[in-house]
């Protein structure tokens, strides 16, 4: 199986589009009562793209780097959004939206509160 430069462009432009949609299920999974279908729909996608990857090897080496980055940036920019509907975070910038999104860590208290309730 070879892969040319217009097959190539394909093979990347599909893994854009696959972070792209890895990255808002993640961004979304959080504040979602789905969360554990949509962690595990994001796996799924995930697992596809490195499958693809190890098939195309060589012929597509970009793949991998080009996913990593989309879902990772469109995973923080659209959390970031969503926390412009926060009462507390309404009056900040987007830009601190976006630094306390990539600041944020999980706090297991938070988690034992939040399934008590």
């Amino acid at each position: 199986m070879t892969v040319g430069a217009t097959e190539e462009i394909i093979v990347y432009v599909l893994a854009f589009a696959q972070a792209v949609s890895v990255g808002l299920i993640s961004a979304s999974a959080s504040s979602s009562r789905h969360r554990s279908a949509l962690y595990v729909a994001g796996l799924l996608m995930i697992g596809v793209t490195v499958v693809a990857g190890f098939v195309l090897g060589a012929r597509a080496p970009w793949i991998g780097p080009i996913f990593a980055i989309v879902a990772a940036v469109t995973g923080t920019l659209a959390a970031a959004r969503s926390l412009g509907d926060d009462p507390a975070m309404r009056g900040e910038s987007y830009g601190q939206r976006i630094v306390f999104v990539l600041s944020r860590r999980s706090n297991s208290r938070d988690d034992d509160d939040e399934n008590a309730s």
